[in-house]
């Protein structure tokens, strides 16, 4: 006698299936599903007994969801934060935390010294919270992908995957570029990080360039108004010496067990950064498992992403990058398991200028590129923007004969 098909209990279990958070949402991503319940200025205590302001953007819910972090020099962002409230809304819960010795967190801001513990120590925090599910992804760009990569070596166990933007994991090698201090880059900046509340941004505009020209360099700080101790360190540490070490991943790449998806931009002052971090993660010596779960993308952009404008340059809409759509679709795969096709696409996506096109590789640097070189001449005039200089393929026949 055959038995009829009862397909009810695949409903019930279909049903069932759908409460759970984020499931229901498997191959389309995640959906607005909940309203969100903001924790300000929630108090995290740091290894050393420090405590760093930090924001939660969650669920109005109970249950156990995925994180989404950021740590961040640049402020945490308060009440109502739109981006945060876009990810809560889909089931995730956002924590944006200021660093030590920036806006109510406490401690001195030491630049860079002390995200390898502290973004370790928050990591930690954060997995035994009754609203994680044990799953910590990361974000964020410039010093906010540093903070990525300090901790990640610490192999935390609920850390699963990274977007670092526009960034780097040497500090000296970006402070100091081929040796020379990157004067314009780094003195402003340390200034608008440490400016006192009652000191107004245009008078540090102001004085910028009599400031880039003091000499010493290390007393630019006092022609400005007060101490920038890390500053001075970094003055008197021009070499890569021991002084660098908590502020480089150096030869941990290999400790590091999270997935990344690495974001640059062809204009960006880090671009080589971004590029290194991807082939570190990507070397010989890398877990196969891991290697296979890093990505690199590099668009037409400056220090930002996702404008289809540089400068004069226009690249045409296929430039436009909506980063807060990408950021949902590559943590609905790395948190939740959803199937959205984007680990099948190949590990390597550039902007290809002049067509303004994408494409993608299945390496970095691509392996059929072929090298050219190019050489510098000059009648002895090539020293303003309308000298003699020319760069270009053709080698000097002096130099030829030289080497015959």
């Amino acid at each position: 006698m055959k038995r009829r098909f009862n397909p009810k209990p695949l409903i019930l279990l279909w049903a069932a299936l759908l409460m759970v958070p984020g499931y229901c949402l498997a191959q389309e991503g995640s959906q607005v599903s909940f309203t969100v319940k903001e924790e300000l200025d929630v108090k995290v205590t740091m290894h050393d007994g420090i405590r760093l302001s930090t924001n939660i953007y969650r669920p109005d819910t109970s249950g156990e969801f995925p994180v989404l972090l950021m740590r961040t020099p640049y402020g945490n962002g308060g009440e109502g934060n739109r981006d945060a409230h876009f990810f809560a809304k889909r089931g995730y819960v956002v924590v944006i935390q200021d660093i030590r010795g920036i806006d109510d967190s406490e401690g001195i801001f030491n630049a860079s010294q002390p995200e390898a513990l502290d973004g370790y120590d928050t990591q930690q925090w954060i997995g035994k919270q009754p609203w994680c599910n044990g799953k910590i992804g990361t974000y964020g760009g410039s010093y906010v992908g540093f903070t990525q990569w300090m901790p990640a070596p610490l192999q935390s166990p609920y850390l699963v995957t990274m977007i670092p933007v526009v960034t780097f994991s040497d500090l000296h090698d970006v402070v100091y570029q081929d040796g020379a201090f990157r004067l314009d880059l780094f003195t402003p900046w340390s200034f608008e990080m440490t400016k006192p509340y009652n000191v107004n941004r245009s008078s540090i505009a102001d004085k910028r360039d009599s400031i880039l020209m003091t000499l010493p360099l290390i007393e630019q700080d006092k022609a400005m108004g007060w101490r920038i101790s890390f500053l001075r360190d970094w003055l008197s540490h021009p070499e890569h010496d021991l002084y660098w070490t908590g502020t480089s991943v150096g030869d941990a790449y290999s400790n590091i067990r999270a997935s990344v998806y690495n974001i640059g931009g062809w204009y960006d002052i880090l671009l080589e950064g971004t590029i290194n971090n991807y082939l570190k993660m990507t070397a010989p010596d890398i877990d196969p498992e891991i290697r296979k779960k890093q990505k690199l993308l590099i668009g037409p952009w400056v220090h930002s992403m996702g404008k289809r404008n540089v400068g004069e340059l226009d690249f045409g809409e296929e430039a436009l990058f909506n980063s807060t759509e990408f950021r949902l679709r590559w943590f609905d795969s790395q948190l939740r398991g959803v199937d959205n096709g984007i680990m099948e696409e190949p590990p390597v996506k550039v902007f290809v200028m002049g067509i303004n096109r994408w494409r993608y590789e299945n390496e970095w640097p691509l392996s059929r590129t072929e090298y050219q070189n190019y050489y510098f001449h000059s009648k002895g005039n090539a020293n303003t923007l309308n000298g003699d200089g020319r760069l270009n393929s053709a080698m000097m026949c002096w130099f030829i004969l030289l080497h015959h």
